[in-house]
């Protein structure tokens, strides 16, 4: 079980640096992205949208290109190990109920980080996609094991 939870532990730190924080490799990119938000706020330009589906639509009008397939995608599958490995480790997230509330939470502090910091965007878009993965982790941990 320790092994399983090093695996969870790794996940959790490639999930932070590559989806969260975005880093590709140059710290250059990342302060040009707080760069641009902190311009655009001074604009009136929040790093934001809290209109749901708004992201999603667009992205599925262009889902003839595939950065518009890859956004989509990546939203949900970078959370189906969460989904999985989650119940699987910690008993007292078989529970359904226990499993969406902090699935929730933690999604919804990874939109308030990016918010907050300016590495990214809070998006709700964002929220339903990755709960989505973690509702399709959750559900094959559920076929699987159960």
């Amino acid at each position: 079980m320790h092994n399983k939870k090093i695996i969870f532990r790794i996940y959790l730190f490639v999930l932070i640096v590559f989806v969260i924080v975005k880093f590709n490799g140059s710290i250059n990119d990342l302060i040009n992205q707080v760069n641009t938000i902190r311009w655009n706020r001074t604009f009136g330009i929040w790093n934001a949208n809290l209109i749901p589906f708004r992201t999603i639509t667009g992205l599925i009008k262009h889902m003839h290109a595939m950065w518009a397939i890859k956004s989509l995608l990546a939203n949900i599958i970078a959370f189906i190990p969460w989904g999985f490995l989650l119940p699987y480790l910690y008993k007292r997230y078989y529970n359904f109920v226990s499993f969406l509330f902090l699935s929730f939470t933690f999604v919804v502090f990874i939109e308030l980080f990016q918010f907050i910091t300016m590495l990214g965007y809070f998006d709700i878009d964002d929220i339903l996609l990755n709960l989505t993965g973690c509702l399709i982790g959750y559900f094959i941990n559920f076929l699987l094991l159960r």
